[in-house]
């Protein structure tokens, strides 16, 4: 038998680790709360007599190095597999495990190190200013309308008067969800499509704390649609702030190729959808994380209202680190 001392911010996690690194079969035998709040648990593993061998000759050894020359530990590996399986490249991956380990820590304690490494790699946007106007933009099927309906569905409960603009000429075209929460809320939804109109839709809504603007999805073979819409939220006199929204769900290519297409509409910050689709949710955030665009949102799924979140830097390390967030 051989004792395992596997380290977790809470006791679930630190079973977890325990399980990962022990197996099924592994046994409890002891668990510590820390002073910094963490849990160690220690347990006890099975020792198989066919796999000890004699330690290498110094000889013998050849070291596999980083690229500032530091040879990658036990945990280090870890950590760059565990990043690599839920879709972060080696690159980001390795960044992130260099950050980690300037803490000096070492083994399962590099995922701790990681987390806060995240944390500095992946960047957070500034919560929205009273009485913000926020237009949400990007491809058919990113998951616009349902975003922006629960988070104002979420305000309005919560007491905020949240105002409704819709970007389209045929009050048909205003996405189902976003519909459903102006009139839940009682609130109408002004329909824009030119500054004009916009402008004093604005004005209407003065006294509201936030506007949402729900944006007809764009592609990039729609050059027109990609000017209006350029035009109309990119106004510096009307304060727009763009949240573009991207589906987790997508590959890397597709995600890159959205994400380039709506760079004429210059997006202040991201609104990660359909994580609940998804297996590899880093390549969402690895994007834009190297773009410098600012994490606003967080949506596990399309349906309920509690899994919309603002987006923040233990969010961003569950994602990448577990694969999913609370």
């Amino acid at each position: 038998m051989g004792i395992l001392r596997v380290r977790g911010r809470d006791l679930r996690e630190a079973l977890e680790r325990a399980r990962a690194r022990g197996g099924d079969d592994a046994v409890v035998v002891a668990q510590e709360a820390l002073p910094d709040g963490s849990i160690s648990v220690s347990v006890a593993v099975a020792t198989d007599p066919a796999v000890l061998v004699p330690a290498p000759r110094r000889s013998d050894v050849r070291l596999k190095v980083w690229p500032n020359s530091e040879a990658r530990d036990a945990g280090q590996l870890e950590l760059v597999a565990r990043l690599r399986r839920n879709g972060v490249s080696e690159p980001f991956a390795v960044r992130v495990a260099e950050i980690a380990a300037r803490e000096g820590t070492s083994g399962i304690l590099a995922i701790d190190s990681a987390a806060r490494a995240i944390g500095a790699c992946v960047p957070i946007a500034p919560s929205p200013k009273p009485r913000a106007r926020i237009a949400f933009v990007g491809a058919s099927g990113a998951g616009k309308s349902s975003a922006a309906g629960r988070l104002a569905m979420r305000l309005g409960r919560a007491g905020r008067a949240v105002g409704f603009v819709a970007l389209v000429d045929d009050p048909q075209r205003i996405g189902l969800p976003f519909a459903s929460a102006a009139r839940a809320l009682g609130r109408p939804i002004a329909i824009a499509r030119e500054r004009g109109a916009l402008a004093a839709a604005f004005a209407e809504r003065a006294a509201c704390d936030i506007v949402l603007v729900d944006a007809p999805g764009v592609e990039r073979t729609q050059p027109a649609e990609l000017a209006l819409q350029s035009a109309l939220c990119g106004a510096e006199d009307l304060g727009i702030t763009r949240y573009l929204v991207l589906s987790a769900a997508l590959s890397v290519r597709v995600l890159a190729d959205q994400f380039e297409a709506a760079q004429a509409l210059r997006p202040t910050a991201a609104v990660l959808t359909r994580f609940d689709e998804t297996s590899e949710p880093g390549a969402a955030i690895e994007l834009c994380a190297r773009r410098a665009l600012g994490l606003a949102l967080l949506s596990r799924g399309p349906l309920q209202e509690h899994d919309l979140c603002r987006a923040d830097g233990e969010r961003a390390a569950d994602l990448l680190l577990r694969g999913r967030f609370e």
